[in-house]
């Protein structure tokens, strides 16, 4: 779990905390909308995720500074590879804040964030929508994704209603709505929402500039209608390619209500505050097949198959049992906290055919998983050479003449 690279070193640096089991992904870089990702190859088996969505900047209102609302949600679930599977990690920025004087337009963070647009009157720029956090397999394009953390977009100044309308939570099945007093935006849904990743920018209308759209699975709107300033809405989350497993629900949670956070300390908090994070635990034991299988065993050889094993730290016990024509083997390994190898000898049935080999893996703490491997039974024909006609042959060869 130690082998991540950053997609891009410039202006990034690895910000991770791993063991032999987790990896707590954290924001790798100093800009906030700028990054990169985090990838490397996992072996197949079953991994729990975890997503936390980025929140939105601050904002000015009428002059005053105002904390931001728009907090990122989270989303869990577990992924199932059945084979070695390169994967990516992104994590989202939190928004930028908006500026007094504006002298420019706040930026999106990292992943999907809108920008909010300069405020030519200076005193009333929104913040800028968080990015997206989310995990992409077999390739690092959006529809790659397999879970998403929503993002809370953020808050403007309502300078028609003098009102600072703070609903820009993201996560969840859907992202909180933009608003504008009264006034209620679309929000941002599994099938809907301003672009597919991506918030909307937060427009200058009216003497202030609303705040951004999170980013998200689908990213969010933002708001104006009668007067400028207006909250954008928050990403929506997504756990379409995630499963619940192992008494894990997969579940995304919206940024209005409690969440855990990424370091357990606290163990909860409402929606997530700061830049997004994302980690990844092995749930259970896994073999990695590291010998060619034949198209063809005999049944008088002893067939020899290696799997390689990862850790789930020491103290853990690794039961591996195998079944074979009604014929069961149990292997078990107590784990030191490193990657092990298991070898099985087989001695094949013989009885000709097609059989497929069981096993089940299973963990001290109940955790279990499977593999199958089908392999072929057959005769393989052998020549013997007969020891005299051999020295017979070896004379006749020894007589022939010369050319």
């Amino acid at each position: 779990m130690n082998s991540w690279i950053l997609g891009s070193a410039v202006n990034a640096s690895l910000n991770i905390v791993s063991n032999s089991t987790s990896v707590l992904f954290q924001y790798p870089c100093n800009s906030t909308s700028n990054c990169t990702w985090y990838e490397t190859s996992l072996p197949g088996g079953y991994y729990k995720v975890e997503v936390w969505g980025a929140q939105g900047g601050e904002s000015y209102c009428m002059g005053r500074f105002k904390q931001a609302q728009g907090k990122g949600g989270y989303s869990v679930g577990v992924l199932f590879l059945t084979e070695e599977t390169k994967v990516y990690v992104y994590i989202g920025g939190q928004g930028e804040s908006g500026m007094k004087p504006s002298t420019r337009d706040a930026k999106g963070g990292f992943n999907g964030g809108g920008d909010s647009q300069k405020d030519d009157d200076n005193d009333d720029q929104g913040g800028a929508g968080g990015g997206a956090t989310d995990i992409r397999i077999n390739g690092n394009q959006l529809e790659n994704r397999v879970i998403v953390a929503g993002d809370g977009g953020e808050n403007g100044w309502d300078s028609g209603y003098y009102g600072y309308w703070a609903t820009s939570y993201g996560g969840g099945i859907e992202g909180g709505r933009p608003r504008q007093y009264q006034h209620y935006g679309t929000a941002a849904s599994q099938t809907d929402g301003y672009s597919l990743g991506f918030g909307e920018k937060g427009q200058f209308f009216g003497g202030a500039s609303s705040g951004g759209g999170g980013g998200g699975y689908y990213g969010a709107n933002t708001i104006w209608v009668q007067y400028g300033g207006g909250s954008g809405g928050g990403g929506s989350g997504y756990i379409g390619k995630v499963i619940s497993f192992s008494g894990i629900e997969k579940k995304t949670i919206p940024g209005n209500e409690t969440i855990p956070t990424p370091t357990g300390d606290p163990p909860t908090s409402y929606g997530w505050s700061d830049n997004g994070a994302a980690r990844i635990t092995v749930i259970g034991y896994f073999l990695t097949l590291t010998d060619k299988i034949e198209d063809c065993y005999s049944i008088y050889d002893t067939i020899h198959l290696h799997f390689r094993v990862n850790t789930l730290g020491s103290g853990e016990e690794c039961t591996v049992t195998r079944v074979l024509d009604g014929q069961t083997k149990v292997i078990t390994h107590t784990d030191e906290g490193t990657p092990f190898t298991i070898v099985d000898d087989i001695t094949p049935s013989k009885k000709l055919g097609n059989y497929t080999i069981e096993y089940t893996v299973t963990s001290k703490s109940g955790d279990v998983t499977t593999k199958s491997i089908p392999i072929a039974i057959n005769y393989k024909p052998r020549m013997t050479v007969n020891v005299e006609f051999k020295m017979q042959y070896a004379k006749l060869l020894m007589n022939l003449p010369k050319l």
